[in-house]
């Protein structure tokens, strides 16, 4: 159904820096072309490139005139084949096509696109659709071309207020992140049909939808390995032949692997070109699932953010409740290794009666805030019979922690839930296979309980994200919510569990927000003032967490559990002097030994003695190869393995250590 445009007779000509060609097309189009041939014909324009003495000279369309003896106007594409390869984005040109859905035809394939959470409140979910402003920005690449925001910042302003400037915010990183996924675009790749004995073991699903007959794609991508880009089961991704405009193909990802992707389309594809595939190149675009945007607005529009971050200054009216204990010597402690500041975390958490102020429990890594936050829930359901707790992180890892120390605290799977997406793959072996799920092995993916099963588990364990759907099913209303790693949460992150909050609940948010916080990339998140997290808004901008009285809206944990101070003492020193602990950090004995003969060498060649962490920073470049999205830095490289040779030579020598004691950690940039 296409028509190729060929110039016949090629005539050769130079081409020189600013100097104009003008290159006239004739083409004759009938009048009825529109009505039968395509919906949106396209007259498609390639450049070429050529490259003389290293010096690359191109080819510019500076100014089109068409006309047509159809009065109807086509659209225009100008292609440069060269850039495609360099820049991911240019493969998308925005042209609406035709879209066909991968249905299927197959009742595996009906399972495997449909979960136990394609139900009526998934579906219910409003659109939140993205205003058009934002849509032509993407295409125009001019995001957050107007970062001035004329009126008062986030501040302490109205919970409407609020609202408002949250929603612009979340269409600007929606926007950034389809922008920053166009780079990954695929142009004039080939495409593979699957074939049923490629794979094995884990990949039974995929071998059962292709033996029903469902039509699957392999695709190659460098950097699935790496997350560049991240793609997730399920995940659409659209494919359209290249040089075309009238159609394109809905994939859904089947199956992920190191550096192929295994698409689920429609059988339309595989009549139109199942003989044939290999004669074509295709345009591969990625996209970002919606829902997680529309679940953020949702979180926006039905939360109040005064449960998150207090309208007023003061501390709020006490909740007329009696309090649970008067001292930590009238708990009965299931932990009896916790430290003062540890109980007195618990005791407050357990007593707190302050409506609207969040209890804040902070303190760096290895001062015990996982074990503290266990033994707050298990005293708060020993104490209160009528307690349900939901209890949230920032990821399936750190919920999984979680879980775990309350597994081994003694709690049953009666009374603890570990909820999570369906197509999670992280969860620990113990939960999944402990009761603690509603892993299903027939399917390989996770389910969720009803509402009333839920209701009848006392603990719920998730991450923020996933909340979410708690909050659709219908859960509400819970009397403790917990919020771990919130220093690593947005706000908008936050609100998602305390959707299920109301005034008289009981709001603990734990972690530290001297290490990684959130991550905007709209600038109007600085200009709102909405760039830091709760945790570290609500201790440095409200003066309850600070000064007199405030010990009882907020535990500084500054005792060492894990880590030895020769690694420790450094970070603590020098990033924590706001928290007023400095000279105050204490280690355990086992943890204050130093290795003097290691340190004594460390010293001798210049290695800096903080042993046994050696701090290095080495500027060199970071270069993206042509053919991988993998960044790498060859000086870097170069410089680290020369001193970590000499280091396991010398130290080999002398001290008998073993290359495979020393262990390298450097930062992963995405």
């Amino acid at each position: 159904e296409n028509i190729a445009l060929k110039v016949k007779k090629k005539r050769p000509f130079s081409v020189h820096p600013n100097q104009t060609h003008n290159v006239s097309i004739k083409v004759k189009i009938p009048s009825d072309y529109k009505e039968t041939r395509w919906q949106t014909p396209i007259l498609m324009l390639k450049l070429g490139r050529r490259e003389d003495n290293n010096l690359k000279h191109y080819i510019r369309m500076k100014t089109t005139e068409i006309i047509l003896d159809n009065p109807n106007a086509y659209p225009v594409v100008i292609e440069d084949e060269e850039d495609e390869r360099e820049d991911g984005s240019k493969v998308w040109d925005g042209l609406p096509r035709k879209l066909i859905a991968a249905t299927p035809i197959s009742g595996a394939g009906k399972k495997h696109l449909h979960t136990p959470l394609d139900t009526k409140f998934v579906r219910d979910i409003k659109r939140y659709e993205m205003p058009d402003k934002y849509k032509s920005q993407i295409l125009n690449k001019d995001i957050d071309s107007d970062v001035t925001f004329e009126g008062d910042p986030w501040g302490r302003r109205n919970n409407e207020a609020r609202k408002e400037q949250a929603h612009e915010l979340l269409f600007l990183e929606e926007a950034h992140t389809i922008q920053k996924l166009q780079r990954y675009n695929l142009g004039g790749i080939g495409l593979e049909f699957y074939e049923i004995n490629v794979l094995g073991g884990d990949d039974i699903k995929v071998e059962e939808l292709s033996a029903a007959g469902e039509c699957l794609l392999t695709v190659h991508v460098t950097g699935l390995e790496e997350q560049r880009p991240s793609v997730l089961r399920n995940d659409v991704v659209i494919i359209w032949e290249q040089g075309t405009c009238d159609i394109e193909y809905e994939g859904r990802v089947a199956h992920v692997k190191a550096q192929e992707m295994i698409l689920l389309v429609s059988n339309v594809f595989l009549k139109k070109y199942r003989a044939k595939i290999d004669r074509f190149g295709f345009n591969v675009r990625f996209t970002t699932s919606r829902m997680h945007w529309r679940s953020l607005h949702r979180a926006v529009e039905f939360g109040n953010f005064d449960y998150l971050l207090p309208t007023g200054t003061s501390p709020a009216t006490p909740k007329p409740k009696p309090m649970f204990y008067r001292s930590v010597d009238d708990i009965a402690w299931n932990n009896g290794s916790l430290n003062p500041e540890q109980q007195q975390a618990v005791l407050n958490t357990l007593n707190f009666q302050y409506r609207g102020f969040p209890y804040l429990l902070l303190g760096p890594f290895g001062c015990g805030k996982t074990t503290t936050i266990c033994e707050s829930i298990i005293q708060a359901l020993n104490k209160n019979k009528e307690a349900r707790i939901l209890v949230c992180s920032q990821s399936n890892a750190s919920a999984d922690v979680l879980a775990l120390a309350l597994v081994h605290s003694g709690v049953p799977s009666q009374t603890l839930y570990r909820a999570c997406s369906p197509y999670t793959t992280i969860i620990n072996y113990e939960l999944k296979n402990g009761g603690y799920t509603s892993w299903k092995q027939e399917e390989r993916l996770f389910g969720i309980l009803d509402l009333h099963e839920l209701q009848s588990k006392r603990i719920i364990v998730t991450t923020c994200h996933f909340a979410s759907t708690l909050y659709g099913i219908g859960m509400s209303s819970f009397s403790h919510i917990v919020i771990d790693e919130a220093g690593q949460l947005n706000v908008m992150e936050a609100m998602l569990p305390l959707c299920m909050a109301n005034e008289d609940t009981n709001i603990l948010l734990s972690g530290d927000f001297h290490q990684l916080g959130p991550r905007f990339h709209s600038k109007k998140a600085q200009v709102f003032k909405i760039d830091l997290s709760p945790l570290e808004e609500l201790y440095k901008g409200y003066s309850t967490y600070r000064g007199p009285g405030s010990e009882n809206f907020v535990t500084k944990l500054i005792a060492q559990h894990r880590c030895p101070a020769q690694i420790a003492r450094f970070p603590f020193e020098n990033f924590y002097g706001d928290y007023e602990c400095t000279g105050r950090w204490r280690f355990p004995s086992h943890l204050r030994q130093t290795p003097e003969p290691f340190t004594g060498f460390c010293l001798a060649v210049g290695i800096p003695k903080f042993y046994p962490v050696i701090f290095c920073d080495f500027r060199g470049v970071n270069i993206q190869e042509r053919d991988s999205v993998s960044l790498v830095n060859p000086p870097e490289r170069l410089y680290l393995v020369e001193l970590v040779t000499t280091f396991a030579t010398k130290m080999n020598q002398t001290q008998g250590l073993n290359p495979n004691q020393i262990c390298v950690i450097c930062e992963q940039y995405k």
